[in-house]
């Protein structure tokens, strides 16, 4: 993993550690850079003074049906084949795995957000293990769901606690790559669509 300077150099990360795997990677407000690391089963944090540490996971395998760790230290938790991290404005990081959406609060401990086999309230059917992740400017939180080719978002999950009325709405089908700045935008079926939660999606021009 590398970071491009203003000045256009390039360096590495990390002081030349293994950084296993790399699928996805968030940076919070002071530079911590997160990565998930979908080899080892971990998230890891490389600080601004390069220290390299494990966030959370504690790669173990294989998947099993018990204890996952949520309640507990993010770095007891079992963390299986993390692909994607991203951060809110409070500083909580959010990562993807096969069981869904976790969180880890300011304190290291860890929550599931969305179980992927959570029976869904926006078509009937069961969530599927989330991919990307992406925040956009008031803290909604989309993800793609690769298996169900949708793009559903967490309507501030920071915020409304999620309960039976739901918090989870679909905005989009056929996700094949998720970003945000003040939306979301992905590239769909060769046009570029925008949702912005919960309203339906709208082509953009161009």
């Amino acid at each position: 993993v590398y970071r491009l300077d203003d000045d256009g150099a390039l360096t590495s990360i990390g002081g030349g550690a293994d950084l296993g795997g790399v699928d996805g990677m968030a940076v919070d407000r002071a530079g911590n850079v997160y990565l998930a690391d979908n080899r080892d089963n971990v998230v890891r944090r490389v600080e601004s003074d390069g220290t390299v540490s494990v966030f959370a996971g504690n790669g173990a395998l294989p998947y099993s049906e018990g204890d996952i760790g949520d309640g507990g230290p993010a770095t007891d938790a079992v963390v299986i084949s993390p692909r994607s991290v991203a951060v809110d404005s409070d500083g909580s990081v959010y990562l993807t795995s096969i069981h869904g959406i976790r969180r880890v609060d300011h304190d290291g401990v860890i929550s599931t957000l969305v179980h992927s086999d959570e029976e869904s309230v926006d078509g009937g059917t069961s969530y599927h293990p989330p991919d990307m992740l992406a925040f956009d400017a008031h803290g909604n939180l989309f993800f793609s769901e690769p298996e169900t080719h949708r793009v559903r978002v967490v309507v501030r999950p920071g915020e409304i606690p999620r309960g039976p009325s739901g918090a989870v709405l679909a905005v989009a089908g056929a996700p094949v790559l998720l970003a945000a700045a003040a939306a979301a935008v992905w590239w769909r079926r060769r046009r570029v669509t925008q949702a912005d939660a919960p309203e339906p999606e709208t082509a953009l021009r161009g």
